[in-house]
């Protein structure tokens, strides 16, 4: 065994269906739990790595409750519940601004679904702002406290990559660079911007 030919590994979990989700409701930055499939979801991807034989050294997941809790049962089904866990806001889910705590069918009523698909996939295509004064808007949770200046209030899939990259090159690409290997459980917008 040489240190220097080890090879790190980078492993990549998106959290578990959200109850937003199962109400088909958009979330997003809102806070919202693991639903009970979610859970279930989470247990048997933990169960997974675990019979794989995954070493991890460090894991790093958003502030968000869905993200947390599945994170913590990955940990407990691999019997990993000593890991260091780094909370990165960075890693939240991207921000859909006026969408956020809409029901779909709603918000299909009021912009159309043709809208609603352009925001949602398009890179330089954003929903409304979200008011800063919406008891929804990030910038009211006491977790955002130290960095509400720069919350945003909608984004693009291109912001969610200008949002990652400090988190990408000052902590992920160290921590691999330095041979560790890693578990992110983060929602699925972030993980297809870290991917490309």
């Amino acid at each position: 065994y040489n240190d220097y030919e080890r090879r790190s590994l980078l492993i990549l979990v998106r959290h578990g269906r959200s109850q937003d989700e199962v109400d088909k409701r958009f979330s997003r930055w809102n806070d919202c739990d693991l639903s009970n499939i979610g859970k279930q979801q989470m247990h048997q991807t933990g169960q997974a790595l675990y019979q794989a034989n995954f070493s991890i050294d460090i894991c790093f997941t958003s502030v968000l409750k869905r993200a947390i809790k599945s994170l913590f049962i990955i940990q407990e089904e691999m019997d990993y519940l000593w890991l260091p866990i780094y909370n990165i806001w960075r890693l939240n889910d991207r921000m859909l601004g006026n969408l956020t705590g809409f029901h779909r069918d709603r918000a299909e009523a009021l912009f159309g679904q043709n809208q609603i698909k352009e925001w949602l996939t398009q890179s330089e295509s954003a929903p409304p702002l979200l008011e800063e004064s919406s008891i929804l808007h990030p910038r009211l949770n006491y977790k955002y406290r130290n960095i509400s200046s720069i919350v945003p209030s909608t984004e693009t899939l291109n912001d969610i990559l200008k949002r990652l990259l400090p988190f990408f090159y000052d902590q992920l690409l160290s921590n691999l660079y330095s041979g560790k290997n890693i578990l992110v459980v983060t929602p699925e917008d972030t993980i297809k911007t870290i991917i490309r």
